[in-house]
C-alpha cells in the first residue's frame, strides 16, 4: 500500500512537471533558452531539425548573438512586445527565410541579420527608428525589404534602404539585381558596410552630395568593377573599398582629394585610379579596359541644383535648413538661418532670444531617431522639421 502510494505520487509529480514544460514551450529543450529577469533573451540554441521557433511574450528584447550561427531555423515568430534586436542576434543563420519585425520594435542592432544567405523576406514596422550598420550584410538572397509606409524614418527603393529624406544611404541589399547604381544627389552620407556582400553591382556612381566616403562603406562588393567619385568628394577614408577584389577602374573628379592608404586594401593591384577626371573620360578609360557602361546619368545629376546646397528647399511643405562645411568656424555655423514648420511651432532665429523662435541644435547623428526640439538649446539644430504625434521633431541631416 505504501509502495503503491509512493509510485503513484511520483508519477503524478512527473506528469505535472512534464505538462508545465510543454505548456511553457520548452519541452526537452528547456536548457536552450535563457531569459534575463528584465526579459532579454540572451541565448537560444535551436535543436537540430527544428525549423520554426515562436518566442514567448515574456521576451522583451533579443540580446547580442542570441541565435548566431544556427543552421536549421527557417522562421522565427517574434512577440508583440519586442522592443529591440541586438547586434549579430541572427548572424549566420543561413537557413532563415523570412522575418516579420512586430509593431513596437524600435531598434535593430549592427549585423543583426548579417550572413543570413537564405533570407528573402523582411517586414519592418512603422515603429522602427534605428537600423544598425550592415544589418543585412551578406544576405545574398535579399533584394527587397518591406518597410511600412507609415514609418517616418526609413524607406526602401530599388533594393536600397535610405533614411526618409534620402540624405543617408543605410544599406544596399546584397540580393539587388541591377548591375549599375546611380546614387541620388541628395545622399550626403553612406553608412559603414552599406555595400557589404553586394555581388551583382558592377558600376557605381557616387553622389554629388557626398563630401567624403566613410570608412568601410563599399567594403566587399565582390563584383564591382567601376566607380566614379564626383568632384564634390574631397576624401576617401580608411578601408572604403576594402576587398572589392574585381575593381578595374576608379575615377576621382577632385584632383586634390585625399585617399587613405588603406582605402583600397584587398583590391587588385592592377586597378587603375585617376584623379581630376570627368565622368565621360572615366567611362572611356573603363571601356578601354574591357568594361561596359550604361547610358550616362551623372551629367544630368550634376546639372541639377542640389537640395542640400540651396538656401532653402521645400519638402512636403516644410523647409530644409541649409548646411555649412565642417571646416567653417562656429560663428559661421551660428549665422545659418533656420525655418520652422509654421506658426506656433518655431520659426527662424539667429538670436536665440526665447521669443518663440528657436535656433536648432547641432546634428546628433545621421542614423538616429527623431529628436524633440529643445527650445532652450543655445546650439544650432540642423535637419528637416516635422510634426509627429503633436510634437515638433527633426530628421537629422549631416552638414556639408
Amino acid at each position: 500500500m505504501g509502495t503503491n502510494w509512493k509510485i503513484t505520487g511520483f508519477s503524478a509529480l512527473f506528469g505535472l512537471f512534464l505538462c508545465m514544460a510543454v505548456c511553457l514551450g520548452y519541452s526537452d529543450r528547456a536548457y536552450a533558452m535563457e531569459i534575463s529577469p528584465s526579459g532579454v533573451l540572451t541565448r537560444y540554441d535551436v535543436e537540430d531539425g527544428v525549423t520554426q521557433v515562436n518566442l514567448p511574450d515574456s521576451v522583451k528584447a533579443i540580446g547580442k548573438e542570441a541565435f548566431m550561427g544556427d543552421r536549421s531555423l527557417e522562421r522565427i515568430g517574434l512577440p508583440k512586445g519586442l522592443g529591440s534586436i541586438g547586434e549579430k542576434a541572427f548572424y549566420g543563420c543561413n537557413h532563415l527565410r523570412e522575418v516579420t519585425i512586430p509593431e513596437g520594435t524600435a531598434a535593430i542592432g549592427d549585423s543583426a541579420f548579417s550572413m543570413c544567405t537564405a533570407l528573402k523576406k523582411v517586414n519592418i514596422p512603422k515603429t522602427l527608428y534605428k537600423l544598425g550598420n550592415g544589418a543585412f550584410a551578406g544576405d545574398t538572397s535579399l533584394s527587397e525589404v518591406s518597410i511600412s509606409s507609415a514609418n517616418p524614418f526609413y524607406i526602401c527603393t530599388d533594393g536600397v534602404i535610405y533614411d526618409k529624406g534620402k540624405y543617408s544611404l543605410i544599406e544596399m541589399l546584397p540580393g539587388r539585381t541591377g548591375s549599375t547604381y546611380q546614387m541620388p544627389s541628395s545622399v550626403s552620407y553612406v553608412a559603414p558596410y552599406a555595400f557589404w556582400g553586394v555581388n551583382r553591382l558592377k558600376a557605381l556612381y557616387l553622389s554629388q552630395g557626398l563630401k567624403a566616403l566613410t570608412p568601410f562603406s563599399i567594403t566587399n562588393a565582390s563584383s564591382l568593377e567601376f566607380v566614379y567619385v564626383p568632384s564634390a568628394v574631397s576624401g576617401i577614408q580608411e578601408y572604403a573599398f576594402r576587398d572589392c577584389g574585381n575593381l578595374k577602374y576608379v575615377g576621382i573628379g577632385n584632383r586634390r582629394a585625399t585617399v587613405d592608404a588603406s582605402a583600397f586594401k584587398g583590391v587588385n593591384a592592377s586597378v587603375v585610379k585617376e584623379t581630376g577626371v570627368s565622368q565621360p573620360a572615366a567611362e572611356k578609360a573603363y571601356m578601354a579596359l574591357g568594361g561596359r557602361v550604361e547610358e550616362s546619368k551623372i551629367e544630368a545629376e550634376e546639372a541639377k541644383p542640389s537640395k542640400r546646397q540651396s538656401s532653402s528647399v521645400s519638402e512636403n511643405g516644410k523647409r530644409v535648413v541649409p548646411g555649412n562645411s565642417a571646416s567653417q568656424n562656429s560663428s559661421s555655423s551660428d549665422s545659418a538661418s533656420t525655418s520652422g514648420e509654421g506658426s506656433g511651432q518655431g520659426g527662424s532665429s539667429s538670436s536665440g532670444n526665447g521669443s518663440g523662435n528657436k535656433r536648432l541644435e547641432r546634428p546628433w547623428g545621421v542614423n538616429s531617431p527623431y529628436k524633440e526640439l529643445d527650445r532652450s538649446s543655445p546650439g544650432n539644430l540642423y535637419g528637416i522639421g516635422r510634426i509627429v504625434d503633436g510634437k515638433t521633431l527633426i530628421i537629422p541631416v549631416e552638414r556639408q
